[in-house]
C-alpha cells in the first residue's frame, strides 16, 4: 500500500484510491473471477484495507467496524466504476455534440 500524500486529503489519498480501484477492478470485473490474477488482486485489496482499517481509521473513528469500512470502501469503488463505465459508454455519442452537422450541436 503506497505512503499517504498527506493528511490534508483526509485518511485516504488519491493515490490509494487509485491503487484500491485499480486493485478492485481486477478482481470485480476479471474474465475469470478464480484466476490467479483475480485472486491477488483480491487478497492484497483485502490485506491493504485491513492495514489501512488498523492504522488509520480505527485510532481515528472509533464507533466504525472493519466491516463497515470495508463496505463502504467496495461501495464506493463499485459507484466509482459504475460511474465510469457510464461515462466511457456515453463517450462515443461526444462527437454527435461537437459535429457541425449534428441535429443536436450548439450553434
Amino acid at each position: 500500500m503506497p505512503e499517504p500524500e498527506s493528511h490534508s486529503e483526509g485518511i485516504i489519498s488519491k493515490s490509494e484510491i487509485a491503487v484500491f480501484a485499480e486493485l478492485f477492478d481486477q478482481f470485480e470485473f476479471a474474465e475469470d473471477p478464480r484466476s490467479a490474477k483475480a485472486c491477488e488482486a483480491k487478497q492484497k485489496f483485502d490485506a491493504d484495507a485491513r492495514i489501512l482499517f488498523e492504522e488509520r481509521v480505527k485510532p481515528n473513528f472509533l464507533s466504525c467496524s472493519e466491516e463497515a469500512f470495508e463496505a463502504g470502501l467496495t461501495g464506493l469503488l463499485q459507484l466509482a466504476a459504475f460511474c465510469f463505465r457510464t461515462i466511457k459508454s456515453w463517450s462515443r455519442f461526444a462527437g454527435d455534440f461537437r459535429s457541425p452537422t449534428s441535429k443536436c450541436s450548439a450553434k
